[in-house]
């Protein structure tokens, strides 16, 4: 299992090694209408930024609809 060693987003220390982890990871968890996969190069771009802020916010809107 690979692990990210700084933060990866905005504002975040977005070493490429880092971010190519974060590309794979949601490559492989994007829904069904989400069919561009995002380019796994290390380049933290606006398409990989919306794509963590979408993950983000899901998972945070279930978090609370679960009373955590």
């Amino acid at each position: 299992m690979e692990t990210i060693s700084k933060s990866v987003g905005r504002s975040g220390i977005n070493l490429p090694s880092d971010v190519k982890i974060i590309q794979i990871f949601l490559n492989k968890i994007s829904s069904p209408t989400e069919t561009t996969p995002l380019k796994v190069d290390g380049k933290i771009g606006e398409k990989t930024l919306s794509r963590i802020e979408a993950f983000q916010k899901k998972i945070f809107l279930w978090l609370n609809l679960m009373g955590a």
